[in-house]
């Protein structure tokens, strides 16, 4: 059947004569590593290609030697869904949610990596903004409350996740005093910290057509030139992590950050040690489902810190037990 046999579907000839149609490596229930979102797209001319340099083409990444590196990250879940039972307001929605967030550091002269710095909490967010306290919960942490202005549950969630990435931010910012970190994510603090905001898939066009191409042209182990983007105070590039046989040209790219705070040179050396080291990380795509911009450490951190969040089930029986004795409840 072709295109124009489907209802609402429009008969197009490809924008141009190289584009060819793949299959994307991730496994879909992770979405997709090229996921534009226009609300993610900075403000008109507020990106600068030409604070590096004027003349846009792969630049090859440079291994300084640092000792340590430390990788940062978190992973949260909804363990329940709460309501407030308010015979003259109505219900009030709410969840019970857990995150938690952890560094595993690479120690280069060891040869050896270490998960710590593991942290768990618990919070019961609450819509409309109202403060009832949870009964006592027989977990460790228990649930604290967290007002929320609204109650959808997409906004409920949202601050949840505010909270762990808050977190994954002052552990980054603590763990830069003496050695290397990359976050995964985003930037959460732009101070001028000596730390990369790792980010895996790519949910706006930051550049043009002609510096594109130069994204698409880099091989494992490249970098582009520095960017800054004004709007939101950092520096960025992409680097390279893979060649992906079959694969299209933005396969095995991740964009990195860092802070605007810091001095040009600095942020060049930076950039110029992930275009080295994180190839060396880089998940496969028999081992990990996001390979390979899942970087190994990333990946094993994740996998200990669902597991400090405990069996789900047994976290909701537990929450079920509390609210229905009334002896629990102030």
């Amino acid at each position: 059947m072709t295109p124009s046999a489907v209802p609402g579907a429009v008969a197009s000839d490809p924008p141009g004569g190289d584009a060819r149609i793949h299959v994307e490596t991730w496994a879909p229930e992770y979405g997709s590593p090229v996921d534009r979102d226009p609300a993610f797209a900075p403000a008109e001319g507020s990106v600068d290609d030409g604070v590096e340099t004027q003349a846009w083409a792969p630049l090859d990444g440079v291994d300084d030697g640092i000792a340590r590196v430390a990788f940062v990250d978190g992973v949260r879940r909804v363990d329940a869904r709460l309501a407030i039972d308010d015979p003259r307001e109505g219900p009030v929605a709410g969840i019970c949610g857990s995150f938690a967030v952890g560094a595993v550091t690479w120690d280069r002269d060891a040869r050896r990596s270490e998960i710590h710095d593991e942290h768990v909490e618990r919070w019961a967010v609450l819509g409309r903004g109202r403060a009832e306290v949870l009964p006592a919960v027989d977990l460790d942490p228990p649930y604290r409350t967290v007002a929320a202005e609204h109650e959808d549950p997409e906004a409920l969630i949202a601050v949840l996740h505010s909270g762990m990435r808050r977190a994954e931010g002052q552990l980054a910012t603590l763990l830069a005093r003496d050695r290397f970190v990359v976050a995964d994510g985003p930037l959460n603090e732009v101070g001028p910290h000596h730390v990369v905001g790792f980010v895996k898939s790519h949910r706006a066009t930051y550049l043009g057509p002609g510096n594109n191409a130069v994204v698409a042209a880099l091989r494992r182990g490249q970098r582009t030139p520095l960017f800054a983007i004004a709007d939101y105070g950092r520096y960025s590039w992409y680097v390279r992590l893979a060649d992906l046989a079959g694969g299209h040209s933005w396969s095995g790219l991740a964009r990195c950050e860092a802070s605007a705070g810091l001095p040009l040179a600095d942020v060049v050396t930076i950039a110029d040690r992930t275009a080295a080291l994180l190839p060396h990380v880089a998940s496969e795509p028999h081992v990990d489902p996001r390979a390979p911009q899942n970087l190994v450490p990333i990946g094993a951190l994740e996998r200990t810190l669902r597991h400090r969040l405990g069996d789900r089930g047994l976290v909701e029986r537990t929450l079920r037990a509390a609210v229905a004795d009334p002896v629990r409840t102030p």
